[in-house]
């Protein structure tokens, strides 16, 4: 079992539950010495975030608890080869926990521009966001 310190879309319990198929624990964390962009490419702005090392910011997400084997393949599968997933250690609350994050892919760095709002994301992308979600799902193969 896992902990997984998740922002931006995978911070919605719905994109969560699309996935994996599964409700887990969670509580509100904050990540130190990282800071959170959009991802711009040929198409434009994606609406969802990337994080990358940032001496004096933090990124506030929350901790996914006991992420099971399959749930972290899935995630995995999801965040594709755009981030990288390594250990962290995050604070939840008063206390230090170590977690895995998933960090944007520094070989792409220049296609990164500041400022992302989740409530937007919510708003505007959310719907669309979640039918993109179940193909992902359903194409699965872990052979």
């Amino acid at each position: 079992m896992a902990n997984i310190f998740v922002y931006g879309t995978l911070m919605f319990p719905e994109i969560v539950l699309k996935l994996t198929g599964k409700h887990f624990q969670t509580e509100e964390a904050i990540l130190k010495g990282y800071k959170r962009y959009k991802i711009i490419d040929e198409k434009g702005v994606k609406p969802y975030p990337a994080i990358i090392k940032s001496k004096n910011s933090y990124v506030k997400g929350k901790v996914l608890f006991d992420v099971d084997k399959d749930g972290l393949r899935i995630l995995d599968y999801f965040e594709g080869e755009e981030y990288n997933r390594k250990k962290e250690v995050v604070f939840v609350k008063t206390k230090k926990l170590e977690a895995y994050v998933y960090i944007w892919n520094e070989g792409n760095k220049e296609k990164l521009t500041e400022n992302w709002n989740p409530e937007e994301f919510r708003k505007k992308h959310l719907k669309k966001y979640l039918d993109k979600i179940v193909p992902f799902y359903l194409n699965l193969n872990y052979d």
